[in-house]
Parts: C-alpha cells; structure tokens; sequence
C-alpha cells in the first residue's frame, strides 16, 4: 500500500474514533432510552432502524415478535431507566435480563437512544413509567451508543421468556464480552464506510467504554 493509502486509512481510523468518543455519555441513569436487541440484528438497524412487525411486512423484511400476546404489530417498544428501587428498569443490565430474549443470551445488544427521541413516542398501553411507544420504527440516526453484554449460562429457557428466569448476569464473561465488542466493531466498519461520523460509543452492560479507548494522557 502506498504511503498515502495508508495515511487516509489511519485519518480514516482517527475520525471514527473521534466521532464515536464525541457521543460518550452517562448511560445508566434514569431517564436514559434504549432499545434492547441482539448484535446478529444490528446490520439491519443500522441500515433502516429498529421497526414494528407491519412496518417490516411493509418492506418485506424478516421480523421476529418477541411478545405477541402483549405487542403491537404497528409500534415498536422502548424502555426507559427508572430511578433505583422503583422496578426492573433501573439499570442496563436489568434491562437486558428483563426483556431480552431466549434464543441469543449469549449476543444481548443494548441500544441507546438519543433524548430527542422521547418527543416523537407516546406512553405505554399499560401506563407503564418505563415504556415508551414509537410508531413503525426509529431511524439509525438516534443511535447514541451501544452496550452489549451476554451469558453461556446453561438455559432450559423457551419461547418468549425473559432471560431474567434462570441467566444471573451479563457482565461477568469478560472474554465474551471482548468477542461482542470485537463483532459491532467490525459490523459499523462494514456498514459506515465512508461516513465515520456515524460509529457509536460501544459499552458493557456496567456502562464501561469499551471503544473507543480514552485517551489517558
């Protein structure tokens, strides 16, 4: 490679990180929105965002209901970090054990959702604090990081149940959660080329970055 090939791929380098260390930000908080899926799922939310069932019919995209007995096929659900001591929602981890789901405990993705979000999503069908409703989908341009976590737990979990019934943490596997980061690295590096100003900030579960590194100087 010549030596301004490689000069652009290291500028390259240096303004994804850059971008994604200029959207750092306190994540486990109250009031912080999220999004809660799998990392096999996050090409297809970087490509169109996160979409209800109607809306993928629509597109023709593959969809799985995670909770048909208590979703709406037009809306999609987000949550919302409670304070401590007032429900499941009070911190990223919960909230993975709470609503993530069965198949993937080892590849939980948590998105997290920029503030300005919030005008866009009603309340809950069942006045639930900590749910939030967006109609069809959200675009990828709210994505404000993303924190992934995950557990080889044995499980005898099936169909819709929370992984909060039998997986006891997700922060633990360190080895595990290298390897996640590692993938949502390579998958924004394949879906952002060309645009480095759209990488995100990539978390663990205890809201510790991950990458980019901080400069420590």
């Amino acid at each position: 490679m010549s030596e301004a090939g490689i000069k652009e791929l290291v500028e390259d380098k240096l303004s994804q990180e850059e971008s994604a260390l200029a959207k750092v930000c306190e994540i486990n908080v109250p009031g912080t929105l999220a999004y809660v899926t799998t990392v096999d799922d996050l090409p297809a939310i970087f490509e169109v965002g996160a979409i209800s069932e109607k809306f993928a019919k629509r597109i023709g995209r593959r969809y799985q209901m995670h909770w048909e007995r208590y979703s709406d096929p037009r809306r999609v659900y987000i949550a919302k970090l409670r304070p401590k001591g007032e429900g499941d929602f009070e911190s990223l981890e919960k909230l993975a054990l709470e609503i993530g789901w069965y198949p993937k405990p080892e590849q939980v993705a948590v998105l997290i959702l920029s503030p300005e979000i919030e005008k866009k999503t009603s309340g809950s069908d069942q006045n639930w604090e900590a749910e939030r409703l967006i109609k069809y989908r959200f675009a990828p341009k709210y994505l404000l990081g993303i924190a992934v976590g995950g557990s080889n737990e044995p499980t005898c979990l099936r169909d819709y149940a929370p992984l909060r019934e039998e997986i006891t943490t997700m922060t633990k596997d360190r080895e595990l959660i290298e390897g996640l980061k590692d993938r949502v690295l390579n998958l924004m590096k394949k879906a952002f080329a060309g645009h480095p100003e759209r990488f995100l900030p990539i978390y663990d579960l205890n809201c510790n970055l991950l990458w980019p590194e901080r400069d420590q100087s």
